[in-house]
């Protein structure tokens, strides 16, 4: 049964993309619908600004628009969006540099904490994800993109390398790399 949901699912994405490219008003306000969450999401844990995530989904559905003609469909749409997505955030990030500007609000963290627990492990956990958060801004801009695509994304190895264009091996590198950087940046502030 989940087999045939996926190839409906599959199908109707296929249906929506053709809409889309014969520039069909409904298909892209679909599209749009479809992914909207997961564009806010990844610029949001890239760029921390509400602001610039705001920008960045505009660009990106511009860019989908520009651009949904070309889609061969050789990776899912949403691995091209996905992509779309990394690439305007980062490069929001480089017209941001230079800036003196605080990258992290960390009133916007307390909505990713759980509150199952007593109000001690709340506190707790609150300045832990606070430290979590902050470190993981110092780290450089492909480090963080691999964790977030890897740990906050959920995205299988493979799914990042289609969407960077990298061989499965390079991505494990990088994520391992990554990990160790972030480990580094943890044991140091907490000495």
């Amino acid at each position: 049964m989940k087999k045939q949901n996926f190839g409906s699912n599959l199908v109707e994405m296929q249906t929506i993309v053709k809409g889309c490219q014969n520039n069909e008003k409904a298909a892209f306000a679909k599209l749009f619908t479809m992914h909207r969450a997961i564009i806010e999401n990844v610029a949001f844990r890239i760029l921390r600004e509400r602001e610039e995530v705001k920008e960045v989904v505009q660009e990106v559905f511009f860019r989908i628009f520009k651009g949904i003609n070309n889609f061969s469909g050789k990776s899912g749409i949403s691995t091209w969006i996905y992509r779309i997505t990394l690439n305007e955030s980062f490069r929001m990030l480089q017209k941001r540099s230079g800036a003196d500007r605080q990258v992290i609000d960390i009133d916007t963290v307390e909505n990713e904490l759980t509150v199952d627990h007593d109000y001690l492990s709340e506190i707790v956990s609150r300045e832990r994800s606070k430290a979590l958060v902050k470190t993981l801004e110092q780290l450089n801009p492909d480090h963080k993109a691999m964790l977030i695509m890897f740990y906050f994304g959920s995205m299988k190895t493979e799914e990042i390398a289609s969407v960077l264009h990298l061989p499965v091996g390079t991505v494990n590198s990088r994520i391992a790399r990554a990990r160790d950087a972030l480990k580094v940046l943890l044991e140091t502030e907490s000495v």
